[in-house]
């Protein structure tokens, strides 16, 4: 603890350093609460830290696989498996191309139209369920697993390209 300063009556200064016994227990109180506060400060600090560096990661790991991975794909395209880049070009932010050059929207706001119903499974789905669609049909591969730590990381890539999109999954206004 701190060296306290104070004068006796004699007028001599002297140094007294206080025990826990000298303190009111407002001051305790006090002390602790500030305590308290710095260490929720740091742990907070620490936990965006923490949570931003895992969101980077999970986006980083979505664009690689949006890129690079056939998901064991058998088709070739020029040698190469398809990906999701195969059809969704520049990685999604413009309008895509099937194989059979039939045009697809971007994926720009993919994580803000889902869910919606599909005409063709003819019930709603998610935007998960759309993903393992188009890696199974479109792709010819194996899809991810739903909430799967792979799958997780494409619909973080995918959130990440909709920045300032309007949540609009349509049907009745509540």
């Amino acid at each position: 603890m701190a060296n306290y300063w104070y004068r006796n009556p004699g007028l001599q200064a002297e140094t007294h350093t206080p025990s826990w016994s000298s303190f009111s227990l407002c001051q305790i109180a006090l002390r602790g609460c500030l305590l308290v506060i710095t260490a929720y400060g740091l742990f907070t600090e620490t936990a965006a830290a923490m949570t931003q560096k895992a969101l980077t990661q999970s986006v980083a790991e979505g664009h690689r696989l949006f890129i690079n991975d056939g998901f064991f794909s058998a088709n070739m395209v020029h040698g190469q498996p398809e990906t999701c880049a195969t059809c969704h070009l520049n990685g999604g932010l413009s309008r895509g191309r099937l194989l059979d050059k039939r045009s697809i929207p971007s994926l720009v706001n993919a994580i803000a139209i889902f869910p919606r119903y599909s005409a063709k499974l003819h019930k709603v789905i998610t935007l998960q369920t759309q993903i393992r669609v188009c890696v199974n049909s479109g792709l010819g591969g194996m899809p991810p697993a739903y909430g799967g730590e792979r799958m997780t990381a494409i619909i973080s890539y995918l959130g990440s390209l909709a920045h300032g999109q309007t949540v609009d999954i349509g049907g009745a206004k509540h």
